[in-house]
């Protein structure tokens, strides 16, 4: 599960299951899928992150992360 606190609600937080998908720009690679709204799933875009529908080749290379440990 993530947590993140939200600007507009301080205190408040988002909680999301963890939907780790192969990534939708690369599959070695990883995309988040959201729980709540399944055709939206996380990206980066001006240095925010969002949850957004997916649809151009752009979209789909911010929406695909590398996780590292």
């Amino acid at each position: 599960m993530c947590r993140s606190s939200r600007s507009n609600f301080p205190g408040r937080f988002l909680r999301h299951v963890n939907y780790e998908v192969a990534g939708l720009s690369d599959p070695t690679w990883s995309s988040f899928r959201s729980y709540n709204l399944p055709d939206r799933y996380l990206r980066h875009s001006g240095y925010v992150l969002r949850v957004d529908p997916v649809s151009t080749a752009t979209d789909r290379e911010d929406a695909t992360f590398r996780v590292t440990s």
